[in-house]
C-alpha cells in the first residue's frame, strides 16, 4: 500500500508548485482561492482530454519517425465520477477511459473505495479485465471480468497491513498540516515573475465563467524556479514544515526500521545544515541551463474559467517542451563513454494538450461499485503470490539450450529469437522459398499466452502487446481489433496451424535475417511497424 506514501508525497509538492505558479496578489490570488475551494467539493463529474505531439530537429532518423507516429496518434479521453464526505476520509471514484494508440482503441474501467476513519480503514480498487486480457489470459481467469486489490485481503501478519493501519493518522495529519502550511505560504511568497492574467468571461456548457491564464516561457519558468526553490529553502517555517512531515511518515512507515527515532531525527538534522550547499549546487545547475532553452516556444499555457460560485469548471492547456540531449550533457560534463550513441543534432519537441472539465458540482449522486464476488474477479494479492512461486527447472530450458556449447549441427532451418534458440515440436516447412512456422509450437515457445479454438481452427493469443488471432486458410490477421494481410495463406497440417514466418514476424515488431551459412532465421525486437 506504498502507494499512499508516494502519491501524497508528489500530491504536496504539485500543490507547493502550484503556490509558486500562482503567487499572493491580485489575479494570483483569486486563481488560487479557487484551487483552494476545489477542496471542498464532496461530489462532481470530470471529461478530461488528453493528447501527445512529437517532433524533432536535425538528421533523419527512422526509428524517430516511428516514435513520432506513435506519439503523435496517442489520444486518452476520460471521464470520472468523484464522491466523498466532507472530512473527506470516505471517498468513491468511478473511471471510464478510452485510449488510441495508432489507431487502435483500449477501453478500460477502473472503481476506488477508500475509507480512512480509524474505526475500519479499508482501500479497494478494482479494475475492469479488458477483453484482450481475458482471452490471453490462462484458463483459471479466462472468465474472470475484475482484478480487485483490496487492503482487507492482505495477510495481518503482513507488514503492509500494519502500515495501513496506521494510514488514517497519515491522511489526516498530512492534509491538516500541508493545508495551514500552503494558505499561509501563500500569503507570504511573492513571485518574481507576472504569471497570471485575467481574461474576459467566457460560456462553459451554458455556464458563465471568469477566465484566468497561467502563461510561462523558457525564461520566467527558469527564473521562477530558481526564486521558489531558493525562497523556500531559506524559510524556517517551510523547512520545519517538511520536517514534520517527513516524522509523520516515519511514525507510519517506521516499523521494523534499522533507525530509531533519535538516529532518525539526527539524519534530518544533517540534512537540513546541508541546504546551503545543495542551494548553490542547485542555483549552479540552474546557470548551466540558462543558454539550453527546455521549453518550446509556446511554453506552458493554462486557462482555468472559474464560476460565480469560485468553483474551477473547466481547465484547458499545453505544454511545448524541448530536449537537446547532447546539450544538456555537455552542460553538466558527462563522460564521453555515456555521451556514446546520443544523437549529436537532434532536439525533440514534445508536447502536451490537455482539457478538463468539471460538471454537477456538490450535485451528490452515488457513485455505484460493481459487484464483486470470487465468480467474476482475481484477487491481485494472490494473483501476485502464484506469480512469484519459484519456477521449474525446466522452464529455463529455453535459456539454456543458447548458453550451451554449440549444439550439435542439426539439419534443416533454425531459428533464433533475440539470440535464443526457438524450440519447435513440429517440422518447418519451406514452400515457393517461404518459411512457414507452426503457429502453437511458437506460440508456446515464447512464453507468452495463448489459446487454440479446435472447432474453428483459429490461434488467440497475446505477444508483444498485441492481441492477435489467426485463422486457417487466410491471409488475415487480426491485431488489436485491426485487420493486416500477411505475405502468404495460413495452412492446417495434421491439426497444428502454420503461418509465414516473416511475414508474422515483422508485424509483430521483429526484424528478420536469413543466415545462409548456418541456416538460421534471426529475429531481433525493434520496433512494431505498420507499413504494410
Amino acid at each position: 500500500m506504498k502507494i499512499f506514501h508516494k502519491k501524497t508525497a508528489i500530491i504536496f509538492i504539485l500543490v507547493l508548485m502550484i503556490v509558486s505558479l500562482v503567487g499572493c496578489s491580485g489575479d494570483e490570488l483569486s486563481l488560487y482561492k479557487a484551487m483552494l475551494k476545489m477542496q471542498d467539493i464532496t461530489y462532481y463529474e470530470q471529461i478530461s482530454d488528453v493528447s501527445l505531439r512529437f517532433d524533432y530537429q536535425g538528421e533523419k532518423n527512422t526509428d524517430l519517425d516511428k516514435v513520432k507516429l506513435l506519439m503523435n496518434s496517442f489520444k486518452f479521453t476520460s471521464k470520472q465520477n468523484y464522491s466523498t464526505n466532507k472530512s473527506k476520509d470516505i471517498m468513491k471514484i468511478s473511471m471510464d477511459a478510452l485510449m488510441t494508440l495508432d489507431d487502435m482503441t483500449y477501453n478500460y474501467k477502473v472503481w476506488l473505495d477508500t475509507n480512512m476513519t480509524e474505526k475500519a480503514p479499508y482501500y479497494r480498487q478494482i479494475i475492469k479485465m479488458p477483453f484482450i486480457a481475458r482471452v490471453s489470459a490462462s484458463e483459471e481467469y479466462t472468465n474472470k471480468e475484475y482484478i480487485v486489490i483490496d487492503s482487507n485481503n492482505i495477510s495481518s501478519d503482513n507488514e503492509e497491513a500494519m502500515v495501513f493501519q496506521n494510514l488514517p493518522k497519515l491522511n489526516k495529519d498530512i492534509i491538516q498540516k500541508s493545508n495551514d502550511f500552503i494558505e499561509k505560504y501563500m500569503t507570504d511568497f511573492i513571485p518574481n515573475v507576472k504569471m497570471v492574467t485575467k481574461g474576459e468571461s467566457a460560456l462553459v456548457d451554458g455556464e458563465r465563467a471568469t477566465v484566468y491564464e497561467v502563461k510561462l516561457d523558457d525564461a520566467s519558468l527558469k527564473s521562477l524556479v530558481k526564486h521558489f526553490v531558493n525562497d523556500f529553502a531559506n524559510d524556517e517555517e517551510a523547512v520545519d514544515m517538511m520536517k514534520d512531515l517527513a516524522f509523520v511518515f516515519y511514525d507510519v512507515y517506521g516499523i521494523n526500521q534499522t533507525n530509531t527515532y533519535e538516529e532518525f531525527k539526527a539524519q534530518l538534522d544533517d540534512v537540513e545544515n546541508q541546504i546551503p550547499e545543495m542551494i548553490e549546487q542547485f542555483n549552479t545547475a540552474m546557470e548551466k541551463l540558462e543558454n539550453i532553452n527546455i521549453l518550446g516556444k509556446n511554453g506552458i499555457s493554462i486557462k482555468y474559467y472559474i464560476n460565480n460560485k469560485g468553483y474551477i469548471i473547466k481547465q484547458e492547456g499545453s505544454v511545448d517542451l524541448l530536449l537537446n540531449v547532447r546539450k544538456l550533457a555537455e552542460a553538466f560534463e558527462m563522460n564521453e563513454d555515456d555521451l556514446a550513441g546520443v544523437p549529436s543534432d537532434n532536439v525533440f519537441e514534445i508536447g502536451v494538450d490537455f482539457t478538463n472539465t468539471f460538471k454537477n458540482i456538490n450535485k451528490a449522486q452515488e457513485v455505484v461499485l460493481p459487484n464483486i464476488n470470487e465468480d467474476n474477479s482475481i484477487d491481485f494479492f494472490k494473483l501476485i503470490e502464484e506469480l512469484q512461486n519459484p519456477i521449474s527447472y525446466d522452464s529455463f530450458k529455453y535459456f539454456q539450450d543458447y548458453n550451451q556449447e554449440e549444439e550439435s549441427e542439426e539439419p534443416g532451418i533454425k531459428i533464433r529469437c533475440e539470440g535464443y534458440k526457438v524450440n519447435l515440436n513440429n517440422e518447418i516447412i519451406v514452400l515457393d522459398d517461404v518459411i512457414y512456422i507452426p503457429a502453437q509450437d511458437f506460440m508456446e515457445d515464447m512464453y507468452v499466452e495463448w489459446y487454440w479454438d479446435n472447432t474453428a481452427n483459429t490461434l488467440f493469443g497475446f505477444i508483444n502487446g498485441y492481441f492477435i488471432i489467426l485463422k486457417d486458410n487466410d491471409y488475415t490477421m487480426y491485431m488489436n481489433g485491426q485487420t493486416f494481410l500477411l505475405s502468404n495463406k495460413t495452412f492446417m497440417k495434421d491439426g497444428v496451424l502454420y503461418i509465414p514466418l516473416r511475414s508474422f514476424a515483422e508485424k509483430i515488431g521483429y526484424a528478420v535475417e536469413w543466415e545462409e551459412e548456418t541456416q538460421t532465421v534471426h529475429l531481433k525486437y525493434i520496433f512494431p511497424t505498420f507499413e504494410f
